[in-house]
């Protein structure tokens, strides 16, 4: 059982995400937080594998964020959800430490793929993006 922790400060979108995921019988969303600091907080005591962050959140520094939520949860592996399409962004929250990037406007399954992939320990950029991240790497630009 993969355990998500959905880290959205609209409560819509959070139990949007939950809904999607508890379609997947082997994924569990064990919780939901409104804020980074709760994040941090639920990380610490239920240690999911994978945590969905949604980088544009009041108080937070985007994917600034992410070292914190792996520092809360070492053995966590963290999925970056945005609304921001550009290889930069992408790069940018690799580098942080994300696993995963995935763009707000998701099919059901790229999300639930997603999980899987960053679970499994592998990285995941959402398929619209793929080839201009690959592009942009190939070029040596970001």
């Amino acid at each position: 059982m993969i355990r998500v922790l959905v880290v959205d400060d609209h409560a819509v979108v959070r139990q949007s995400l939950r809904l999607l995921l508890s379609r997947d019988e082997d994924v569990a969303c064990v919780a939901e937080a409104a804020s980074v600091e709760e994040a941090r907080r639920l990380s610490e005591s239920l240690e999911p594998d994978v945590i969905l962050l949604d980088v544009v959140m009041p108080g937070a520094k985007g994917v600034q964020e992410v070292p914190a939520m792996l520092e809360a949860a070492p053995g966590a592996r963290v999925a970056v959800l945005s609304m921001q399409d550009d290889p930069g962004y992408v790069s940018e929250a690799f580098e942080a430490g994300a696993a995963g990037y995935v763009l707000k406007q998701a099919a059901d399954e790229d999300l639930v793929t997603a999980v899987h992939e960053v679970a499994a320990g592998r990285r995941y950029v959402h398929p619209s993006l793929r080839a201009r991240v690959e592009a942009a790497l190939a070029q040596g630009t970001s």
